[in-house]
């Protein structure tokens, strides 16, 4: 189930490995307040997105809440769309499109990459 329709980044990426917590299923009304949630590893990051190993597919376009941690405990919630799926030997690797969105810590995120730690300025 191979989506990737070629090399589509616009912007660069980090191999960077954060811990990530993925709504893969929302709650229904009257349920568990927590739907679904898979803890994932990226493979690596970028201000517009992110691609992660997961053991299970995910329809695409689906769009998903998720918290990404660093390891010094820096957490961002955000909210992603998946935009391609390939399977691999018994998991999925997955692309996201990380989305602006109200109630999220996407400013922070860009800012992260624009002026933080992983800014081209400060790896000069």
């Amino acid at each position: 189930m191979d989506h990737n329709a070629g090399e589509r980044r616009n912007s660069y990426r980090l191999v960077h490995e954060v811990s990530i917590f993925l709504e893969t299923l929302a709650p229904c009304p009257g349920d568990d307040p927590i739907g679904h949630i898979a803890l994932c590893g990226s493979l690596d990051i970028s201000p517009s997105g992110l691609r992660m190993k997961l053991d299970q597919a995910l329809p695409l376009n689906s769009i998903l809440q998720m918290a990404i941690q660093f390891a010094d405990k820096k957490r961002f919630n955000l909210v992603a769309e998946v935009r391609w799926v390939k399977e691999s030997s018994e998991e999925y690797e997955i692309g996201f499109l990380i989305l602006e969105s109200e109630q999220t810590d996407f400013s922070a995120w860009r800012n992260l990459f624009e002026e933080g730690e992983f800014s081209e300025k400060s790896s000069r």
